[in-house]
Parts: C-alpha cells; structure tokens; sequence
C-alpha cells in the first residue's frame, strides 16, 4: 500500500482499472493506493506530444532559453488533469507573469506609508489558499488568490495607506504559500552591493531633479543588466 499512484489520463483504461483488480483480489478493497491522480496531456499545435510523433522537446533544450522557475510555473498555472498546449507563446507569458511576481517582491517595501496597522489578514489569505489547494491541487486558483493579494497590496500603495503591517503580511503569507509552489522566492532576487548604490544614487538624482544623472545612471545599470522600472512608489529594479 502506498499514498499516491500517477499517471496519464490515457492510463485509466485498461492499465490503472487492471490494476486496481489485482490488487482487490491479492490485498482486499482500497488497499494499493489511496489516492489516484491523472495528468492531461502536453499537447503541441493541438495534438498529444509523443515520442512517435517526434513532436517534443527535451527538459536540456527548453531549459536553454527558459529558467527552470518559468517552466515550473506554466505548469503550476493549469490544473493538472487539464491539457496543455505547449508553445514558447505559453513559456513567454509566463515569464512574464513571474517577472511581475519577483517584481512585485523586490518592490514590496517601496512605497510603504507611515500606518502600521495591516488592513490585510494573513488567516483570511492562508484559508482561501489552503482551499484551492484542498480542491483537487487547484494550483490555478492558488495563484488566483497570490495575484489577487497582489492587486490588493498594489491598490494599498496608490493610495498612500500601505502600511508596514500590511507589508510583513503579505511576506509571510507568500513565504507560506512557497513552501507549496515554490516559484516565488525562487529566482535570484539580489544585486551587488555596487549595483544597489548605484540605485540609490539614482533615486537621490531623481528627488533632486538631476535628470542628466538620473539617465546616465538608469543607462549604466541596463548595460550591467539591470532594469529599472519607475513607479509611483519608488523605484523597483529586475535583471534583463
């Protein structure tokens, strides 16, 4: 007996129901797995990716122009007994909706006002969490609810009112919800400490309206790979 068998949705019949015959008669009802979870297909152009077809790409090629991190999270974004049509259209969306997301951490201090009461409740967030989770693996809607606190913390920080409250929840809730899916705090998500002076220098360049400063400055780091994006609560950098 073990806790969990694997496989394709094409194993159901006859392979998984065999299975399951042999095992009622040599060990007794619901003694070989307890639970049985059953993957969609990758599919390429609309077709079931398969070696005989010829229609597939190795983990060693893809992870050639893809972090790892992205592919694990287009995963990760698709229930897994739904179908995926892999493409790089996928792989470059998800990129990008994980650049937002590591963005989104690097900046979560800027911006911070001077409540410190949070308006966000960190139990409130794990239970809508824990309940996509406990839905069938619905990582889909976990996510769901990581970028909705997203917008949230967004909106706090327009409006002037995030607090510093509000900040030490939403980290401890994304820490908590990368225990699960790992993507998060997954990347490399510091700078040397040069690069980081050359930041600040810029951000004071800014406040002081030396604006010739400002793009000599935003131009040296994007040489050095270091992409500045200016919001309205501060400056949040990614790597290019």
């Amino acid at each position: 007996e073990f806790d969990i068998h694997g496989g394709g949705l094409d194993l159901l019949f006859p392979h998984h129901e065999c299975e399951v015959a042999q095992s009622v008669c040599a060990l007794g009802e619901g003694a070989f797995a307890k639970y049985w979870l059953h993957n969609g297909f990758i599919n390429v152009n609309n077709e079931k990716m398969s070696k005989s077809l010829g229609n597939f790409s190795t983990l060693k090629d893809i992870f050639e122009k893809y972090d790892p991190m992205v592919v694990r999270f287009m995963y990760l974004q698709t229930h897994y007994r739904n179908p995926i049509n892999f493409s790089e259209v996928l792989l470059d969306q998800a990129k990008a909706a994980l650049d937002r997301l590591h963005g989104f951490v690097r900046g979560l201090n800027v911006g911070v006002s001077e409540l410190d009461e949070a308006s966000i409740d960190y139990e409130a967030e794990v239970a809508k969490f824990s309940a996509c989770m406990d839905n069938d693996f619905d990582t889909s809607g976990a996510f769901g609810v990581v970028f909705e606190l997203v917008k949230n913390v967004n909106k706090l920080r327009d409006d002037g009112k995030l607090s510093t409250g509000d900040v030490e929840v939403a980290e401890k809730f994304l820490k908590k919800v990368d225990e699960v899916l790992g993507v998060i705090y997954g990347g490399d998500e510091t700078v040397d400490e040069d690069i980081e002076a050359l930041i600040k220098e810029r951000e004071e360049a800014r406040k002081n309206k030396d604006f010739d400063a400002s793009d000599r400055i935003r131009d040296e780091l994007r040489d050095r790979g270091i992409e500045l994006e200016d919001t309205a609560g501060g400056t949040v950098w990614k790597k290019s």
